[in-house]
């Protein structure tokens, strides 16, 4: 999850919850939890914000404000953005600007406003994750919504790029067998998912 952030690996998945409970989405944990946690390191977005580009973290169901009971894969879950552990980006004077819906996404390429860097997270049901209910085809879908906007629009169709890097393979077969641990960061590897420019 932080390697588009950081370029490294914190933790493992789901062991800790962002610090900001201010943040939309960050109240799935229990009462007494010991996981939550804030780093310091230097991000991308750090980088973005010094040399003053432009970026936006565009969530899907970030307006929804879910309450204790509503959480990950049907609603938006604050541990599942990166962006959200570091304070540096969630208390900054621009947050309510680099953190936003999904909706304001369609917006703003309707509009032309796009910020020169935008991240676009999906909920759960539409990561690819095999064992969610319709998120293969439902993730697939959700990335070619986001290609069309970008390539029907006369501002944004010849000078975007779009990265997609799905959250999961949409399976566990993978012909080639990974490297039993990572070199990097210690963890093992998965099945290899795409990147597609």
């Amino acid at each position: 999850m932080l390697w588009p952030l950081i370029a490294y690996s914190i933790f493992l998945d789901n062991n800790h919850i962002p610090q900001n409970r201010q943040l939309n989405g960050a109240k799935c944990f229990q009462e007494g939890d010991q996981s939550f946690a804030s780093y310091y390191d230097p991000s991308i977005a750090d980088l973005l914000n010094a040399c003053k580009i432009s970026w936006t973290f565009y969530a899907e169901g970030f307006n929804e404000f879910p309450n204790s009971d509503q959480c990950s894969p049907y609603y938006y879950d604050a541990s599942d953005d990166p962006f959200t552990y570091f304070p540096s980006l969630t208390q900054s004077e621009t947050a309510s600007f680099n953190f936003r819906d999904y909706e304001d996404l369609k917006k703003d390429i309707k509009n032309h406003s796009l910020p020169s860097v935008s991240y676009i997270k999906a909920l759960g049901i539409h990561s690819e994750h095999p064992e969610f209910p319709g998120s293969f085809i439902t993730g697939q879908m959700m990335s070619n919504e986001i290609y069309e906007l970008l390539s029907n629009s006369e501002y944004y169709k010849d000078n975007t790029v779009l990265f997609l890097l799905p959250d999961e393979s949409g399976g566990f077969y993978d012909h080639k067998t990974p490297p039993k641990i990572n070199q990097l960061d210690g963890y093992q590897y998965g099945p290899r998912t795409q990147f597609i420019a």
